[in-house]
């Protein structure tokens, strides 16, 4: 007797459900460059691999891939921004405030 085939199931990370979104290599480097490899928070100068590229309106609250709501951030100055609960951010990309996590 043959085996039926179960239709795999659909992914529950998709792309629609997913809280992050993941930026194309190649559009991380064109945001580097455009930044000229400056962090936008600590604003030093780094090695692109070491810049991280961060949405600034969170992909979970409606903010996309457009290059107007990408900039560089270093891993550090990224990982306090997403740790800390801050009332006001003081960090600027082309003078648009980043989102507030708890906002």
């Amino acid at each position: 007797m043959a085996k039926k085939k179960v239709p795999k199931k659909h992914k529950k990370n998709s792309e629609k459900s997913r809280k992050h979104a993941k930026v194309p290599s190649w559009l991380r480097e064109i945001i580097k460059l455009k930044y000229n490899y400056h962090c936008q928070s600590c604003l030093d100068q780094f090695q692109s691999k070491v810049l991280q590229v961060h949405h600034i309106k969170p992909y979970w609250r409606g903010g996309n891939n457009n290059p107007e709501n990408l900039c560089p951030l270093c891993a550090n100055c990224h990982i306090v921004l997403h740790s800390e609960k801050r009332t006001k951010n003081v960090y600027n990309c082309d003078n648009v405030l980043i989102y507030d996590i708890e906002s």
